[in-house]
Formats: C-alpha cells, structure tokens, sequence
C-alpha cells in the first residue's frame, strides 16, 4: 500500500517546473529503491537488497521537500498583493 499512495502522487500531481520535475524524480527512485529494496529482501529472501532502502527513503523525504517547496513557490506568486 506504501508505493500505491506513492504511485498515485506521480499519476496525478503533474505541475510543471524543475522543482516539480526533481519532486517527480525523486519520488520515483525512491518508491523503486524502498519498497523494491524490501519487496526483494521479504519475497525473494535477498538480504543485499535491504541495504537500497535507506537511499530510497532518503529520496523520498528529499521529494516531499520539493513538493513543499514547489507548493510554497506558487502560493506566493499566486498571492494578492498586500499593498
């Protein structure tokens, strides 16, 4: 179910832009190297595969802080002016 809700952000959260594009990139290497890394290690008895899932988490924080940051960079150029 971890990679499904992952999968689904990278169907359907599709913005343009670098940040958004590193976000998208990021994600995915990260749902393969995680939950590949401990799909490989449980069903197929590959205990190498294990040491991937740190990289791949690591991934996955790294593209929820550019979901963040992209998220954060279009309030404020959609944002009212104050003045």
């Amino acid at each position: 179910i971890y990679a499904l809700i992952h999968a689904a952000v990278l169907v359907c959260w599709q913005p343009a832009g670098r940040i958004a594009l590193a976000a998208r990139l990021c994600l995915a290497a990260g749902v393969l190297l995680f939950s590949g890394a401990i799909m490989l290690k449980y069903l197929l008895s590959c205990p190498v595969a294990a040491h991937a899932a740190p990289v791949g988490g690591t991934l996955l924080m790294l593209a929820w802080l550019f979901v963040a940051l992209h998220a954060a960079m279009a309030g404020r150029h959609s944002a009212p002016d104050a003045a």
